[in-house]
């Protein structure tokens, strides 16, 4: 099946534009800065997600609680919204819990991490 030379044109004009729109684009990511777009395309234009995090400085792993030594927990805390109550089920706290959001995507993530244990 042949292509018309208006076909044709109309293919490349098409490419042009597109090409034109990656580079408005990239000038635009330049000028205001790319932590703003990434913060922007990452963070804003996703799911948000609310999760709570474990603050408490504990120990982890049987060593002594000094201050070389410890470190904080930092996993998710189980929340019970409705009752106002927070644990985290590794360190056993339930005073300091912090409100983090988070993309939906990035919570996903750390779940399956925690899942095969490497959290």
């Amino acid at each position: 099946m042949a292509v018309s030379a208006s076909e044709k044109w109309r293919l490349v004009r098409r490419k042009l534009e597109m090409i034109d729109t990656d580079i408005e684009q990239r000038d635009c990511m330049i000028s205001h800065g790319i932590a703003g777009f990434l913060k922007e395309r990452m963070y804003d234009s996703s799911d948000g997600f609310r999760i709570h995090v474990c603050d408490q400085v504990c120990d982890l792993y049987g060593i002594d609680c000094s201050a070389d030594n410890s470190s904080q927990c930092g996993l998710m805390a189980i929340a019970n919204l409705k009752k106002q109550e927070f644990h985290c089920s590794v360190c056993r706290n339930s005073t300091q819990i912090s409100q983090v959001y988070i993309p939906y995507a990035a919570k996903l993530l750390f779940q399956e991490l925690q899942a095969m244990n490497i959290a």
